[in-house]
């Protein structure tokens, strides 16, 4: 009697080893990573392997999201972390975050850590207008990119390149109404007054509420005197072959009929060192923030 055939089973191979092997190690690479630079690198001789934005992307496939916050977290412990000199720790934390932003642009607070945290002096600053222009398009709706890039050229004194990230910052969605009246505040400290009224006339016309339409004006009677002044100081200096030494001698020599009334209430003077017009609510020789250094969150609001 022949015994029955029965057909072949054909069964699923589980994933090979070497696949999964593969897997881990790739999630592993953070912490290796952390493990090589800090204990069996020697201190003198560290070096770093930042991946590449490219490869990251093409390689962690579902795990991109883990990945970025694996990278997020290497560059908060970094930052803290014990480095031969400044230079080296900037290096390195802005390529972990690099990294981490380059796997989800999303992680705002990356661009901070990684510009205005390590931004001390004017090496540093430059390192982080750098970070923040070669990592803005990843995330080019995001207002507080810009407005961190406008603070930093401000802390390194080009207000013109300030009010320009100011403004394009101000446009985004989300941005705050503090940043719509901040560059007139860095067109006055650039000496640019003039430029100054033209954003104010253009930005009355965009207000509608009653509060800071009433505020603007303010601001822009203000800046319209000091533009005024200054026009008068070059026609002075035109007509008589110097700069005039005091505003009241513009008065004397017939230029003006009256020196304007400052409606912040401090008064006009003329800048003998810099030759520029200036409000007594700003002294000689004492630099002020429009907002002191930015939070990470940056809510605050102009008084």
């Amino acid at each position: 009697m022949t015994p029955p055939v029965f057909p072949r089973t054909l069964r699923v191979k589980p994933p090979g080893g070497l696949f999964l092997t593969l897997v881990i190690c790739f999630l592993l690479i953070p912490w290796l990573s952390l493990s090589l630079h800090r204990r069996l690198i020697p201190e003198s001789r560290k070096f770093f392997l930042n991946p590449s934005p490219v490869a990251l992307r093409l390689f962690s496939g579902s795990f991109a999201s883990f990945l970025a916050d694996m990278f997020y977290i290497q560059g908060i412990l970094d930052i803290s972390g014990e480095f031969d000199s400044p230079a080296i720790r900037i290096e390195r934390v802005q390529g972990d975050f690099s990294a981490a932003l380059s796997l989800d642009p999303k992680l705002v607070q990356g661009y901070f850590f990684a510009s205005i945290v390590l931004g001390h002096d004017k090496e540093g600053i430059t390192k982080a207008i750098d970070f923040l222009e070669a990592h803005r398009g990843l995330n080019s709706s995001e207002w507080r990119i810009l407005y961190w890039l406008g603070f930093s050229y401000y802390e390194l004194g080009n207000y013109r390149k300030a009010v320009d990230y100011y403004r394009e910052a101000s446009l985004l969605p989300g941005a705050p109404d503090f940043l719509k009246s901040n560059p007139v505040m860095l067109y006055y400290k650039a000496g640019k007054a003039d430029l100054g009224v033209a954003y104010l006339r253009g930005l009355l016309g965009s207000l509608k509420e009653k509060s800071q339409v009433e505020w603007i004006k303010v601001k822009l009677e203000w800046l319209e005197n000091i533009a005024e002044l200054e026009k008068k100081a070059l026609e002075f200096k035109g007509r008589f072959g110097q700069p005039p030494q005091r505003l009241e001698e513009l008065v004397e020599r017939g230029l003006i009929l009256n020196l304007p009334e400052d409606p912040f209430g401090g008064g006009y003077y003329l800048d003998k060192e810099t030759g520029r017009i200036k409000s007594r609510f700003d002294p000689p020789g004492r630099e002020r923030s429009p907002d002191s250094r930015p939070c990470s969150s940056c809510e605050k609001r102009a008084s």
